[in-house]
């Protein structure tokens, strides 16, 4: 059995192998509420994740990439330049990271309740976002400020492009 299936098993209450640590049948349920769902990691299970997020999130690397390629051509120094356009492109991702693992713990339910996640994963996005920007500018002093925001621009603009493309 495969750990998606098991941990499938785990949620329709039936009994999984002791390997993975689950729960086993006679003990608590787990939901996605509880605090279990939160130890999980991000990609890891297919129906908790909408694939349009996943689709913007790799749209994000893939433009932080591409903008590292061209820190490197265009930069006067070419490796602070791609470093700062990738700790600039990991200011948009990770907090993205986190507003997906907040917001698609609930996807059915009351209405409000959504809402209020969502409301939840945009704060701790905004308040994460502002703290990796003050980190990397407090920790990295050789740090190319425009390759950072240029970093940040080209991940963030993937929510655009994930609006136009579709596959």
């Amino acid at each position: 059995m495969n750990l998606t299936g098991c941990w499938k098993n785990c949620k329709q209450n039936q009994s999984c192998e002791p390997a993975f640590g689950h729960k086993q049948r006679n003990e608590a349920k787990l939901t996605l509420s509880s605090r279990q769902a939160y130890n999980r990691p991000i990609f890891y299970d297919s129906d908790m994740i909408n694939p349009d997020a996943k689709r913007v999130v790799r749209i994000q690397l893939r433009l932080t990439l591409l903008a590292m390629l061209v820190g490197l051509v265009v930069g006067d120094a070419p490796l602070n330049a791609a470093m700062s356009v990738l700790l600039g492109g990991l200011c948009a991702i990770i907090p993205a990271l986190v507003y997906i693992r907040i917001a698609g713990t609930l996807q059915r339910g009351d209405p409000a309740a959504i809402m209020r996640s969502h409301y939840r994963a945009a704060a701790a996005k905004f308040i994460l976002t502002l703290l990796l920007f003050g980190g990397v500018l407090l920790f990295f002093k050789d740090l190319s400020v425009p390759g950072l925001f240029g970093g940040f621009i080209a991940a963030t603009s993937a929510y655009w492009f994930g609006l136009l493309i579709k596959n």
